[in-house]
C-alpha cells in the first residue's frame, strides 16, 4: 500500500487517529486518558 508518499502519510495519521479502539498502544491510551 505505497502509492502516494504525501497522501500515504496523511492517510496513515487519519487511520491511526480514527480507530483508537482497534489500535490502542500505550501512547494512545495515555492520550485518551488525558482527554477523558
Amino acid at each position: 500500500m505505497k502509492r502516494s508518499t504525501g497522501r500515504g502519510g496523511a492517510e496513515r495519521l487519519l487511520k491511526q487517529r480514527k480507530p483508537p479502539s482497534f489500535t490502542s498502544p500505550p501512547r494512545l491510551t495515555n492520550w485518551t486518558r488525558s482527554l477523558s
